[in-house]
């Protein structure tokens, strides 16, 4: 976790709010979520749609995130012919550019992580799948945002994670052909949804009424509400409440009655006057 900069202002974790991503089978992906202490005046912030359906080779994604930008361009010796590339500013900007996925379904292990990704792939200018604004994941992007936008609406469909490129190239380089790594978020989406959303944006029908979220659940008065439940149940609509606690008062002051009276002996009454002990002594 730490601090975030959002509308110009600095914004703070919560802390004990974060929840590592996991796997199907348990094992933690390179994600995590946290929570933040919204300043009172940013109600206003929007939802951010999540993607549902995966991601497809092909589809055109927008690369968000706060990596080295480009500077002035280089050419590395390689086994074959010359690479091209751009060297790397000293400190990190926001910056954002385009790509296509180039691969779906991949399985990216580091470490402790092992998370569901997919790729892009840097393009020169002259490769047909070379998008207008072509971009490249650098150090310092990770965790910076991929978006895709479907049926006119922009949607977050990952997070990037790392890079990899020619093993002898430069130092602070990225040349064409070099690999974007993007956690695939469709794979989480649900995890994301049950701890990052109120009851009334989850997707889900937590009172258990068929109806979800707002506008369809009559218990939700706004996305950012908390709860789907109707309005708080009254005793004096709900008597039986009120008398199924009666019962089960009663029932424990008597219980405590009874525990109050001196025990007596197995098998006779506590009421009757303590049993004497004979000769022989048996009771």
């Amino acid at each position: 976790m730490g601090e975030i900069y959002l509308r110009g202002r600095i914004v703070a974790p919560v802390a004990g709010s974060k929840r590592t991503l996991l796997n199907a089978n348990g094992t933690p992906a390179d994600a995590m979520l946290f929570q933040v202490a919204l300043p009172p005046d940013f109600e206003d912030l929007p939802l951010l749609p999540i993607a549902a359906e995966p991601p497809r080779v092909g589809e055109e994604v927008i690369l968000i995130g706060f990596g080295r930008i480009r500077e002035k361009v280089v050419t590395v010796a390689t086994d074959g012919p010359n690479a091209f590339g751009f060297s790397w500013s000293e400190k990190g900007e926001k910056r954002w550019g385009t790509n296509r996925i180039a691969t779906i379904g991949e399985t990216l292990h580091q470490s402790s992580w092992t998370t569901r990704s997919f790729a892009t792939v840097f393009d020169p200018p002259d490769a047909p799948a070379t998008t207008p604004f072509e971009a490249q994941a650098t150090v310092g992007d990770s965790g910076g945002g991929v978006f895709v936008r479907r049926d006119g609406r922009w949607m977050l469909v990952g997070l990037m994670t790392s890079v990899t490129g020619y093993t002898r190239l430069p130092e602070r380089t990225s040349i064409y052909g070099d690999t974007t790594y993007v956690a695939d978020l469709t794979r989480y989406r649900e995890d994301i949804l049950r701890f990052a959303r109120p009851a009334c944006a989850n997707e889900r029908d937590d009172d258990g009424d068929e109806l979800i979220d707002f506008e369809a659940d009559p218990g939700c008065d706004s996305p950012l509400d908390p709860s789907e439940r109707d309005d708080p149940l009254d005793p004096a609509t709900w008597p039986w409440l009120a008398f199924a606690g009666s019962i089960a008062l009663a029932g424990f002051f008597n219980a405590w009655r009874r525990r109050r009276r001196p025990s007596a002996p197995l098998g006779t009454d506590a009421s009757s006057p303590p049993a004497r002990s004979e000769g022989n002594g048996r009771i």
